[in-house]
């Protein structure tokens, strides 16, 4: 990635279903992908830049999705 305010990065969906695909380019900026019952249901910002952004929707009895910013470890023998 280059420096803040230069990242640019493309993201790609597809619909498993119909096999629809859609790309964008994202260029200092974020997006939010919901699909199933998942809905954006608010967005609230600040006059600091944050935004905070309410995703409704998400089956509470499907386990947490791990952070894939966290590379899992090993199991220990």
């Amino acid at each position: 990635m280059t420096g803040i305010g230069e990242a640019r990065i493309k993201v790609a969906v597809t619909d498993l279903g119909t096999g629809d695909t859609e790309e964008a380019v994202i260029s200092d900026d974020y997006t939010i992908v919901c699909a199933g019952s998942a809905y954006v249901d608010g967005v609230q910002m600040y006059a600091n830049g944050t935004h905070v952004i309410t995703v409704k929707g998400r089956k509470s009895r499907l386990a947490p999705l791990s952070d894939p910013s966290t590379p899992s470890q090993p199991e220990e023998p």
